[in-house]
């Protein structure tokens, strides 16, 4: 989403600004957020662990990662597409 969404999402509630001073607002709050996000997060060891599996949902494959530590408890977790199924002979080497 770009200032610009913002800027029409904020006219279509009455709020008339420019997207410039949302763009300004973002820059001098952004070092408040981090401040309070580093605050909240909570404490983890210096070792962990990554994982991932394979999940195929309908036709399309899936890897789905996770990152863990010494604790089991997941520090972030993320999914990527890789692709689509393929028929059955498509995968075969052509001799």
């Amino acid at each position: 989403m770009s200032y610009l969404d913002l800027d029409g999402i904020l006219a279509e509630r009455g709020v008339e600004l420019d997207h410039a001073t949302l763009n300004s607002l973002a820059v001098k709050s952004a070092s408040a957020f981090a401040a309070v996000a580093h605050r909240r997060k909570a404490a983890t060891r210096p070792s962990w662990r990554f994982g991932g599996t394979y999940v195929k949902v309908r036709v399309s494959w899936f890897c789905l990662y996770r990152v863990c530590d010494l604790n089991s408890q997941t520090l972030d977790s993320f999914c990527l597409s890789i692709g689509t199924s393929r028929s059955r002979g498509s995968g075969r080497r052509a001799d």
